[in-house]
């Protein structure tokens, strides 16, 4: 039964003591849920029925309807304090509405290759707001997943979700992949280097691809066979683009739209 709290929930209860464990991994990792800030974000939890639970303070303004669009989806939210607002963001000024969602995380199978065409894989990439940016931009492109190497970012990092605006919804997202998984589907591996020997606009896109971005120079080391290399051609002046600069030109290269 959905429930919008008028008093103002405790700052003790069992909802909001749960909720605030999901700020450590082992915990969004155990429960399969993850904590997301902000209107833009749980507006698309919502769209795509990902969110369980609302949690606003007495000053959210509520301009895009959230807490109605939650009650239509039978989400209960609740009114809770402003210490209780920051408990759950590892921020210093959190917005005023905060939401705990279920993991659109898996683990990559085989089988789920079989309507999947392009592909970006992480390798090594630590930095949640470059992995989040990746994220928005596959969602924004058309690429079929994002997967992410054991050694990357937790894709349910809070600076990673907020980096991704929404769009960690929007696209199916894995962890602790493979890449020889790939090839035994058929997939031709690309690796983005300064010293490629292709240069992007080579590079057919009607075939079925998987894009390796890497922030490590050793990069990939349990891939069984060298990578084809591509570079992007930039001026000779400029410094070399980073890894979500980089993954951004490829996944618009790879849409077509040029």
């Amino acid at each position: 039964m959905n429930t919008q709290s008028k008093a103002e929930l405790s700052d003790n209860s069992a909802l909001l003591v749960k909720a605030q464990k999901l700020l450590q991994k082992k915990f969004r990792q155990r429960e399969n849920l993850f904590l997301v800030e902000g209107v833009s974000t749980i507006f698309e939890g919502l769209n795509r029925k990902k969110i369980q639970n609302i949690f606003y303070s007495k000053n959210y303004k509520d301009n895009r309807n959230i807490l109605d669009l939650a009650h239509q989806f039978d989400v209960n939210s609740y009114l809770v304090s402003e210490r209780a607002i920051k408990a759950l963001s590892d921020t210093k000024n959190p917005v005023e509405i905060m939401a705990v969602a279920s993991s659109t995380i898996g683990v990559l199978a085989p089988e789920d290759l079989e309507n999947f065409r392009k592909i970006v894989f992480l390798d090594s990439v630590r930095d949640p707001g470059n992995a989040g940016t990746i994220i928005r931009g596959a969602a924004a492109f058309g690429i079929d997943a994002v997967c992410f190497s054991g050694d990357s970012v937790d894709p349910t990092n809070s600076k990673t979700i907020r980096a991704t605006t929404g769009s960690i919804f929007q696209v199916p997202i894995y962890v602790n992949s493979d890449l020889n998984i790939f090839e035994d589907k058929g997939f031709k591996i690309y690796l983005t280097a300064i010293d490629g020997e292709l240069e992007l606009t080579q590079v057919p896109i009607d075939e079925k691809q998987v894009w390796v971005f890497s922030n490590e120079a050793h990069g990939v080391s349990e891939f069984k066979k060298p990578l084809k290399k591509v570079k992007i051609a930039i001026k000779p002046q400029t410094e070399s683009l980073n890894v979500a600069q980089a993954a951004t030109v490829i996944m618009f290269y790879l849409s077509n739209k040029i």
